[in-house]
């Protein structure tokens, strides 16, 4: 199972334009995408688990960051 572990890490995605953000957001094809979010969960908790899953992905952002350091030295 030999390799560098930078083989195993994901590509993180360049940053996003607020205009196109924006232009994504308000297509049929993100509203569609966002309205499949919403009805995934009870909305009495969509702000403990919107902040639940930022927090874990600033969590994991930084451990995938910290291991790109690593196998960069």
């Amino acid at each position: 199972m030999g390799g560098d572990v930078a083989d195993c890490l994901p590509l993180l995605r360049q940053r996003v334009a607020p205009a196109l953000l924006a232009a994504e957001v308000s297509s049929i094809a993100g509203q569609r995408e966002l309205a499949a979010l919403l009805g995934q969960s009870p909305l009495d908790r969509l702000a403990e688990r919107m902040i639940n899953s930022l927090s874990f992905i600033r969590r994991l952002l930084a451990k995938i960051r910290h291991l790109q350091a690593a196998s960069a030295a």
